[in-house]
């Protein structure tokens, strides 16, 4: 069952007034209870696409689109009350730095706590919270439900984000680059946090990253983004065993290989042309290696080949 919708989104931003396109003309959708991967440069529009969802867009940002359903509500036409409603109780966000996302001259315990007083009439808000913050791996809950933030490490302080944004059992988790800060050991167990909650609970996740290793690990399906589009949409497998995008080629071949002993790292040449330069066309051109006249005159529209979606003139020549 479809539990969100989202159709032709564009979200620009006014720079001396002129409307520059940071995410452009997107649309896919999301089944209950998978984890949906979204992974590409920094600066391509996956955070911006994430924010739009719970509409937390930045405040010179202009949204725009033909249809944003989630389960049976219409995100683009919801009212400012709607939409608090909605945030945190049914749609929670984790966000990267922990250490910024929480209050801290507020102990973490209370801050879990605020959020089930701030949805419901509850007057079990401490026990709600010690529970979630034991179903989270939290070691010692009692003792940390008093605790500040600056006290716990960055893993603990990522728990506790996990724990806040899963107290009132969402149905859908949006986290972006929940393990960025973290080290390898302590990402690992995060990782293996969220894939429980996804299955313990059903929970429906959005998992942002750049870290395609982290995306294959986690995901059922992933869109890739470039300059505000989706170049590719794909079943994780088949992304990684048959990616027809060219950008999307270059990303895994940028993998490091440990097999391959002193092997030259691949990069992708050329850079990310600015928002306020944007091509005429596709966006990749300029860096692609299969480009032809074609590709500069008009940006491919996606084109699904068996739930496959590329959005490249020449994806059969791309080896």
């Amino acid at each position: 069952m479809t539990l969100l919708n989202i159709q032709n989104l564009n979200i620009s931003f006014l720079i001396n007034k002129q409307q520059y396109k940071a995410v452009d003309n997107i649309s896919f959708s999301l089944v209950k209870g998978e984890i949906l991967g979204i992974v590409g440069e920094s600066g391509c529009g996956k955070s911006l696409t994430a924010l739009s969802i719970i509409k937390l867009l930045p405040k010179k940002a202009i949204l725009s689109a033909t249809e944003m359903q989630f389960n049976d509500i219409d995100i683009l036409h919801a009212t400012e009350k709607e939409m608090r409603d909605l945030r945190g109780d049914d749609i929670s966000m984790i966000f990267q730095e922990p250490m910024t996302s929480l209050n801290p001259l507020l102990k973490v315990g209370k801050q879990i706590a605020e959020t089930v007083n701030l949805h419901t009439n509850a007057k079990d808000s401490k026990q709600q919270a010690l529970q979630i913050m034991k179903q989270v791996g939290l070691p010692n809950a009692e003792v940390m439900y008093n605790q500040y933030p600056h006290e716990l490490s960055g893993g603990m302080r990522q728990r506790i984000m996990i724990a806040m944004a899963m107290v009132m059992k969402p149905l859908l988790l949006i986290a972006d680059e929940p393990t960025t800060a973290l080290d390898v050991t302590i990402q690992a167990q995060i990782l293996d946090l969220m894939k429980y909650l996804n299955s313990k609970f059903g929970t429906t996740i959005i998992l942002i990253s750049h870290d395609l290793g982290v995306i294959k690990r986690m995901c059922d399906r992933v869109l890739v983004m470039y300059m505000g589009n989706i170049v590719e949409e794909a079943r994780v497998t088949e992304l990684f065993n048959n990616a027809k995008h060219p950008y999307t080629k270059g990303l895994l071949a940028a993998i490091p290989n440990p097999k391959v002993k002193r092997s030259k790292l691949y990069t992708i040449p050329g850079r990310v042309p600015s928002i306020t330069n944007r091509p005429t066309g596709c966006a990749f051109a300029a860096r692609c290696s299969y480009v032809t006249k074609e590709c500069k005159k008009q940006n491919p529209l996606m084109f699904y080949e068996n739930d496959h979606g590329i959005s490249c003139f020449n994806y059969k020549q791309v080896k």
